[in-house]
C-alpha cells in the first residue's frame, strides 16, 4: 500500500508539474518561412494580391482538390475575399491591409474560432525577391495548443 501510495505522488508530482510548465508558455505562435523567388517583387505581389490567383500555387487546394472557392468584394487588394468550406466549415480569408510590392495582411476566420493573421512580405534585390509567408496565431488554449506551438 505504501509503495502504491509513493508511485501516486509521484505521478501526481510529475502531471503537476507538465501543467505548470505549460503555464509559462506564450499564449501566440508565430510560423513563417522565405523563399527567393527569380521574379521581380511587382510580379509576385500581383499574383498574392489576388485571391483568385491562388488556387494554381496554393498547397491546399493540392491536398484537397476537391475544395470549391468562392470570391467577394474587389478582385484584388484590401477587401478581396476568398470563402471555402473544408470539414462543414465555412472559412473565409480577407485581405485588410496591401502595401504595393512590399506587404499583404490578411485575416482567416475559421467558423466560430477566432481570426489567424496571416502576412506576406516582398523584398526585392538585384530582380529576385525574398518572400516572406507567415502566419500569427493569437489566443492559444491551454494547454493543448500551447503545446503544440511549443
Amino acid at each position: 500500500m505504501k509503495a502504491l501510495k509513493i508511485i501516486f505522488s509521484i505521478l501526481f508530482a510529475i502531471i503537476a508539474i507538465f501543467f505548470v510548465f505549460v503555464l509559462f508558455l506564450p499564449s501566440s505562435a508565430e510560423i513563417q518561412q522565405s523563399e527567393i523567388i527569380n521574379t521581380p517583387a511587382l510580379t509576385v505581389f500581383k499574383q498574392v494580391n489576388n485571391l483568385q490567383n491562388s488556387e494554381q500555387w496554393c498547397p491546399l487546394k493540392e491536398m484537397k482538390p476537391e475544395l470549391e472557392f468562392s470570391y467577394e468584394g474587389p478582385e484584388l487588394g484590401v477587401g478581396a475575399v476568398q470563402i471555402w468550406k473544408e470539414n462543414s466549415k465555412e472559412k473565409i480569408m480577407r485581405i485588410v491591409e496591401s502595401q504595393p510590392y512590399k506587404r499583404i495582411l490578411m485575416k482567416i476566420t475559421y467558423a466560430d474560432e477566432d481570426p489567424v493573421d496571416m502576412f506576406w512580405t516582398f523584398d526585392e534585390k538585384a530582380g529576385k525577391t525574398d518572400v516572406t509567408y507567415g502566419i500569427i496565431v493569437e489566443k492559444l488554449s491551454y494547454p493543448i495548443e500551447r503545446l503544440g506551438a511549443f
